[in-house]
């Protein structure tokens, strides 16, 4: 009985780095017959399982994956299973990744900032700025901690809608919180939301107190050439 019993777990971890392994390579079906032999096994599989073959699909049938092993086998879904349907949808579909997220409260489960980083994509990704900054006050009163991809993707969203001020303030932010440090993409961020004289101005405060920026005068370079023609 000890030996089918080792035989049987073995299997299970071998379809794990099976589903692992098609996720990786973009095959999404064959990790989907792999999780349906490994039920037929009599065995169960675990959330890992889950999540490389929720990983691997397009966001349709990510979340036909989601949604039927939620039906049917519960025991097999975690918090990050839920992020991964949330990260495949996160490509120009806001409001299925917001009732995704309302999903994942809804039935007990908690979002984290990888949860609300993935939604905030999403706006970004569909010009949704005003989601993406709710999403963040969002995070900030249940006492989740916003991350520098957090700010950086809020920043984008307001650049990409000529929100200069909001982009300004959420920069201040971020610089605000003791435990987070502005990368160059959020500099970067907050310089594409400015016209080229607000970019020059900001430009030399980061010089003056950075030192050298670097990359950051790609960004000015670009700022210049759309106020040329006339988009900021």
């Amino acid at each position: 009985q000890d030996g089918e019993d080792l035989a049987i777990l073995t299997i299970g971890h071998i379809g794990n780095y099976a589903m692992k392994a098609c996720d990786k390579g973009g095959q999404w079906a064959g990790a989907s017959y792999l999780l349906v032999d490994v039920r037929q096994g009599r065995l169960s599989p675990s959330p890992i399982s889950v999540n490389s073959v929720i990983s691997g699909c397009n966001w349709e049938n990510a979340l036909l994956q989601l949604s039927y092993c939620m039906e049917y086998h519960p025991s097999e879904v975690d918090d990050i299973c839920w992020n991964a349907g949330i990260s495949a949808v996160e490509k120009g579909q806001p409001q299925v990744a917001m009732k995704l997220l309302r999903s994942m409260v809804h039935m007990t489960f908690r979002p984290d900032s990888i949860s609300y980083n993935a939604v905030c994509q999403t706006a970004f990704s569909s010009g949704f700025w005003q989601n993406a900054l709710m999403l963040l006050e969002e995070m900030i009163f249940k006492y989740l901690k916003p991350t520098v991809i957090t700010y950086n993707t809020c920043m984008s969203c307001c650049a990409a809608a000529g929100r200069w001020i909001q982009a300004s303030a959420l920069f201040l932010g971020l610089c605000r919180r003791s435990s987070l440090q502005p990368s160059t993409i959020s500099k970067g961020a907050l310089l594409a939301a400015q016209t080229w004289q607000r970019a020059l101005c900001v430009l030399r405060c980061f010089k003056t107190g950075d030192g050298d920026c670097g990359d950051q005068w790609n960004d000015f370079v670009w700022c210049f050439f759309e106020n040329k023609k006339g988009i900021l």
